[in-house]
């Protein structure tokens, strides 16, 4: 990129949902700075299978998104034609240096002289291909992220029906990438092959941070290999976990071994209480997260609600849609005193009013969490999380937040809460 065209700034293109055709599209790039467009959204139009291909080698891109743009495995095929083609332009050339320089006619000139790069200047970072029929392509993308010429950092297969074969090949290649810090893979069916690509993962050298398995149908024996998972040196880095839309979590064995898998630990050489990984978003929306009010206890054993009420790796939790009884309306209020973000939009259960008693539960046990730190010092009252968001909207609650208005301050605990009516 030129000095003047750096200094004028990349482009980021939004054409999606504009009943694009793939010559229209290419019609519209044509009077634009193509050295200039990094990133490019043609998501929900009718692109055809060429599209990734030809867009490839016009723009210099480091971010495609062509989600529900009528691609088929040939369409992935060749995006990853496109993505490796300068590489392989590029080790004809240093071949044929080569082939010249032992034959004296170079000198001792080495690859990549007289300005020659080896790395071509194409470096495609995020690559989201949601709702595409990849799977038939999945053993040739698997390839590609096992190459050294893989730049992703973010990609995005969902709502593609992968089946066992293509997971099992994509979860293998997987452990030789290096570049990978995002995968979504939501509403993928899954089922046990998550199980394998868990495994795989666990054993991988990933720099992966976020991970999404949403609306997968997982089983018991996959949950075993995401506890396994979290607890590996990839899984302790990961700040993003989004398991919404798996039933599974509403079954015992699921949620205890995924509470374990979240537990803290103590570290033996210290007074103070570390943690199992980086701090950790968990998203269960549209679930019925398992509670029995046998175990409603504050000392209950390692079931997932419970767990979560007790400080841990968890920060940010996600229970909107969620079906809950109302004896778990003290968990989820107690929940709120360790966490930073805490989500409960549109749930149901109850009768009608689960957001109001809510509402009054956390308003409780705050104030007497809170009027307890301070009896006992400033040591104690160190031990609350920082809370920023509250979201309750459409969960039926009324009233305010505990400090007595809607965006105030208690103590030296902030608040950003939103409690609208049902209506809203």
């Amino acid at each position: 990129m030129s000095d003047k065209n750096r200094r004028l700034g990349s482009l980021r293109l939004n054409f999606s949902n504009c009943r694009l055709s793939l010559p229209k599209l290419l019609d519209a790039l044509e009077g634009l700075p193509c050295e200039r467009v990094e990133e490019l959204d043609a998501s929900q139009n009718d692109l055809g299978d060429e599209a990734p291909g030809k867009i490839l080698r016009l723009l210099p891109l480091r971010a495609l998104r062509l989600n529900s743009a009528g691609l088929s495995a040939q369409g992935l095929r060749s995006a990853i034609e496109a993505i490796t083609q300068p590489w392989l332009e590029q080790d004809k050339c240093r071949e044929g240096e080569l082939s010249l320089s032992s034959s004296g006619l170079l000198g001792s000139k080495s690859p990549g002289a007289d300005g020659l790069s080896l790395r071509p200047s194409q470096s495609l970072q995020v690559l989201e291909l949601a709702a595409c029929s990849a799977d038939a392509a999945v053993p040739d993308l698997a390839l590609y992220l096992a190459s050294q010429c893989c730049t992703l950092t973010e990609l995005d297969l969902s709502w593609n029906t992968l089946g066992p074969h293509a997971v099992q090949e994509l979860s293998l290649h997987l452990r030789q990438n290096t570049t990978l810090r995002s995968l979504r893979l939501a509403h993928c069916h899954l089922k046990q092959a998550a199980g394998v690509l868990l495994a795989c993962l666990s054993t991988s050298s990933l720099p992966l941070e976020r991970l999404g398995l949403a609306r997968n149908g997982m089983p018991y024996s996959a949950f075993e290999e995401l506890a396994c998972f979290l607890g590996s040196a990839v899984g302790q880095q990961l700040i993003d976990l989004d398991l919404s839309g798996n039933k599974a979590v509403a079954e015992e064995p699921c949620s205890r071994v995924l509470g374990r898998a979240l537990c803290r630990v103590q570290d033996v050489e210290s007074s103070y209480a570390s943690f199992r990984g980086a701090e950790l978003k968990l998203s269960l929306a549209g679930t019925k997260p398992f509670f029995d009010a046998a175990y409603g206890r504050w000392d209950a054993g390692p079931q997932l609600l419970t767990i979560l009420r007790s400080p841990g790796r968890v920060l940010d939790v996600n229970l909107d849609h969620c079906t809950f009884a109302e004896a778990a309306i003290p968990s989820l209020a107690r929940i709120c005193l360790n966490v930073r973000n805490f989500s409960l939009c549109q749930c149901s259960g109850g009768e009608g009013t689960l957001g109001q008693s809510f509402a009054v539960h956390l308003e409780e046990i705050w104030l007497a969490a809170w009027a307890g730190a301070g009896a006992n010092g400033a040591a104690e009252a160190a031990l609350l999380v920082p809370f920023q968001a509250l979201n309750l909207r459409c969960a039926g609650a009324r009233g305010s937040c505990p400090c007595g208005c809607c965006c105030g301050s208690f103590g030296s605990m902030s608040w950003a809460c939103r409690m609208a009516a049902p209506s809203c």
